[in-house]
């Protein structure tokens, strides 16, 4: 696994706090990529099996390099986990104005009653 060189330097100089909604090859690869970069990444997911075994620093999955960037990223305290729905909806900024797409923000709000406005990003691997 490859990640840029951008530690410490991310462009713009703009660290993000970044939740991942998924665990699974997606979204902890992601996870940890984004942390690799230097973002704050909190990783959240139903399954308190692979929340557990991600925050243990294992990958339940092969991908060439995950596993010592999982460690490093979690050492270095940018890369927490959690089974939290209310943790990843309260987790970074909270910025002014409507979403862009109403859709998943309202599938968000279902799910997240407590969060009344939050940046999103979207993939499935799915």
């Amino acid at each position: 696994m490859h990640v840029a060189e951008h530690r410490d330097g991310l462009a713009g100089g703009q660290r993000m706090a970044l939740t991942v909604i998924g665990t699974g090859y997606l979204g902890l690869t992601h996870a940890v990529c984004m942390a690799d970069l230097g973002h704050d990444v909190l990783a959240m997911d139903t399954d308190e099996n692979r929340i557990a075994t991600a925050a243990r620093a294992e990958a339940p999955f092969f991908e060439p390099g995950l596993q010592p960037l999982l460690r490093k990223n979690i050492d270095a305290g940018r890369l927490r986990f959690t089974t939290s729905a209310a943790a990843a909806a309260d987790f970074g900024p909270r910025p002014a104005g409507p979403s862009r797409w109403p859709g998943i923000r309202s599938s968000c709000a279902r799910a997240w009653p407590c969060r009344t406005a939050c940046p999103l990003t979207a993939w499935s691997s799915a």
